[in-house]
Formats: structure tokens, sequence, C-alpha cells
């Protein structure tokens, strides 16, 4: 109630009385505006406890136990230096688990493997993923479709008609529950120079400061503008904000590896529709093996890049995610 009082104590402010339908289109323009960056501040407030931002199209509530917020979610690994010992990053998984043993036995001996989210959900074989991760200790941080499978697990705690798709969850182990939400939202190696996020970071704040769902869900971002910049600017807010759109599906977005301009390199995954995007500093590996195409390793230091056809289309294309 507060933060509406706010807003309209702003919009008064601003000496937005007009009449007429210019004025009155004008005016729901910047009451949008003035609501959106209201929202915005509320949810900070209500947040305190998950770090960055908090999209507003999430469930807030749900959000700390779904991305199991009370453990570490940002790893620092001092240890993993592909100088001494290489280290393979492996891009979405979906279950494929055949496809992703293939993989395995392709890489470098004494190699480290490091995965960039989506291991499991959708595919053939997301149990046996799971099982696999979790038994020989290989580092993940989370994915999407991990934090989708935490989600519909806790709904069908409560209602088992809920997400009949998610059905396979119910199988899950307290121990499968804890391993997931344990999965941090990034994962550090100074020593390389590089961090691994399953989707994609906004400009403008440090990743550890990010919002989780950034991190989870970002293909493109967008620079506010006009009054929404000036409000943002006010309340102390970042001017960038993420969204999971491809650019040309929403006006004023870009890729946001064009906006990168860090000095690590970033590996990602998640955007299986452009397929495997290799930058100087940005390395995309979801190269859509669910969808029929490959399952995909990039190899430090060398940047070999290995990978293994699918066996089969497991899940038409279309709305990949």
């Amino acid at each position: 109630k507060k933060f509406r009082c706010f807003g309209f104590m702003l919009l008064e402010g601003l000496g937005l009385g007009m009449i007429g339908v210019g004025g009155i289109a004008i005016m729901s323009g910047v009451v949008g505006t003035v609501l959106k960056v209201v929202s915005l501040l509320y949810r900070r407030v209500r947040s305190s406890n998950v770090a960055g931002d908090i999209a507003p199209w999430f469930p807030l509530k749900d959000l700390p136990q779904i991305l199991g917020m009370q453990y570490e979610k940002h790893i620092v690994d001092e240890t993993y230096d592909a100088r001494t010992n290489p280290v393979a990053f492996i891009g979405d998984v979906h279950g494929c688990f055949d496809e992703l043993q293939e993989l395995l036995g392709k890489l470098p001996e004494k190699c480290r493997v490091v995965f960039v989210g989506d291991v499991i959900n959708k595919g053939p074989k997301s149990m046996e993923c799971l099982k696999l991760v979790q038994e020989k200790g290989y580092y993940s941080v989370m994915g999407n479709h991990e934090m989708a499978v935490l989600k519909a697990y806790f709904s069908r705690k409560k209602d088992q008609t809920l997400s009949p798709k998610y059905a396979w969850t119910d199988a899950l182990s307290d121990e499968d529950i804890t391993f997931l939400q344990k999965l941090p939202l990034s994962i550090h190696f100074p020593k390389m120079h590089l961090y691994v996020v399953h989707a994609g970071v906004v400009p403008g704040t440090s990743i550890e400061r990010q919002d989780p769902l950034n991190l989870l869900m970002t293909r493109s971002v967008r620079k506010a503008r006009g009054l929404e910049a000036f409000l943002r600017n006010l309340f102390g807010l970042s001017l960038w904000e993420g969204t999971p759109d491809m650019p040309n599906e929403t006006p004023n977005n870009e890729w946001w590896i064009n906006t990168w301009k860090g000095d690590d390199i970033i590996v990602y995954g998640h955007d299986a529709r452009q397929k495997l995007q290799l930058r100087e500093k940005t390395i995309g590996l979801d190269s859509g093996c669910l969808y029929g195409n490959h399952i995909t390793a990039i190899v430090f230091p060398s940047r070999e890049i290995i990978q293994v056809a699918a066996k089969e289309t497991y899940v038409v294309p279309g709305g990949q995610d």
C-alpha cells in the first residue's frame, strides 16, 4: 500500500493532469512506468534474503525454497587450473544419458568436468544423468530446468494432479532434492579467468549480485530509457534488465553476449536455438542434443570442441529452452 501511495504521489508531483485522448495515452504510459519501478522497489525490499533484484514475473514467496537460497549460490574454486589439468565444460544434456556417456569417453585423461546446467528434464534418462553427476562429484550450475524440476516437485508434494509431465520427479529422494537445491547459480574459476552460468548476465551488476533468474533465463537484455531510466537512477535500481526473449521478439532488446564487456570468460548454455556460440569472452554450449543435434564439450586450455551426435530427436524443435 505504501508503494502504491508513493506512486500516485509521484504522478501528482510530475504534474501530469492532462486532458484528452493524447493526454490519457501519455498518462497511461507514465503510470505503467511508475508502477513497474515501484514494483521493483517492493520486490527488492521483500527479497532481501535473495541475492540481486528478483524478476517480476516469478512468485517471490516460492523462490528461496526452489533455488535453495539457504545454500551458497556463488562458488569460487581456486583449485581448477587448466594449465595443470584439462577442464571440460559440457553443454545442456537434458537427460540424454547415452550421448553423455559417449562424450565423457572422448575427454582427455584426468579431465575435470563442469556442466552448464539443464543436465536433467525433457529428455529420456534424467534420473541416470542426475545420479551420474552426483556419484562422480562433477560440478554443475543450476539451470532453469533444475529450477523447474524443483518447482514441480514441491507443487506435486501438495497436489499430485499438478504438473503431470513432471510425474517422474516423484521418484526423487530427499538426497536428490538437496543436491539440486545446492547447485550454485555461478561458479568462478579465478585461475582460468572464467565464470560458468546457465543462461546469461545483465550489464552493470556483478555476477554475484545478479537477479538469480537472469542467470537462469536471460537471452536478451534491455536498457531503460526516458522516465524509467530517471526513476531507476533515482532509487538505485539497475538500468538494465534481462529477459528470456529472443531479441527479435521484444522491441529495444539485444543479445546479452553483445553487451558483455568483462575481463572474464563466460561459459553458458540455455540457448539451443542459436546452437554453438564461440566468442573470445563468451562461449555458448547448448547445441541441442535433445532436439536431434549434438551434445558439446569445450576443453580448456586448448578450447578443443568435442561433440557427439544425438541418437534420435527426443523432442521436436519448437519453443526450445
